[in-house]
C-alpha cells in the first residue's frame, strides 16, 4: 500500500507504511476531521463520512470540495508550500478495458462529477502534528484565497 514520507528536500511524498501502524493512521485521521470541521461547517468542502455502523481503516483521507478547478488550485497551492496532495479516484468507466468495452465519460454524469471534487490529503504514519498542522492552515487559507477570488 503506497504511502507518503518526507523527502530531504522537505517534500511530503510516498512510501510503504507497516499495517501496524493503523493506529496512527486513525490519530491523524480524527485530527483531520477536528481540525477541517469548521471548513466542512462552513459549506466549503466535505469531510469522509463513515456511517454510525461501520469503520474505517484510515487508509486515506480525502475532502471534497466544490469543483475541479477548485481542486486543481488546491492541489498547486499545497504542492507550492512542500505539500502532496493528490486528485486520487479515477472512474472504472474510465479504465482501459471499460474504454474497449464502449464506455464513454458522458456515461456517468454524477461519477465524474464526484471524482472531479476528490482531494486526498497527505496521512501516513510518521506524518507529524506539526507538518498536519501546516497542511491543515494552507488548506485553510487556500480554501479561504479561493473563495475570495471565486
Amino acid at each position: 500500500e503506497r504511502r507518503h514520507h518526507r523527502q530531504e528536500s522537505g517534500a511530503i511524498t510516498g512510501r510503504r507504511a507497516a499495517p501496524s501502524q493503523a493506529g496512527e493512521r486513525r490519530r491523524i485521521w480524527e485530527r483531520y476531521d477536528n481540525a477541517l470541521s469548521p471548513l466542512a461547517a462552513s459549506g466549503a468542502i466535505r469531510l469522509p463520512v463513515v456511517p454510525h455502523n461501520c469503520h474505517t481503516n484510515c487508509h486515506m483521507y480525502q475532502v471534497r470540495v466544490a469543483n475541479e478547478h477548485v481542486r486543481n488550485e488546491l492541489i498547486a497551492e499545497l504542492k507550492r508550500h512542500g505539500i502532496m496532495a493528490v486528485f486520487h479516484y479515477v472512474p472504472l468507466h474510465r479504465s482501459p478495458l471499460a474504454i474497449e468495452r464502449g464506455w464513454s465519460r458522458s456515461a456517468l454524469p454524477v461519477t465524474e462529477r464526484e471524482a472531479a471534487r476528490v482531494l486526498r490529503l497527505p496521512l501516513f504514519p510518521e506524518l507529524t502534528d506539526t507538518e498536519q498542522s501546516q497542511v491543515v492552515a494552507t488548506l485553510l487559507d487556500s480554501v479561504e484565497r479561493l473563495a475570495v477570488l471565486g
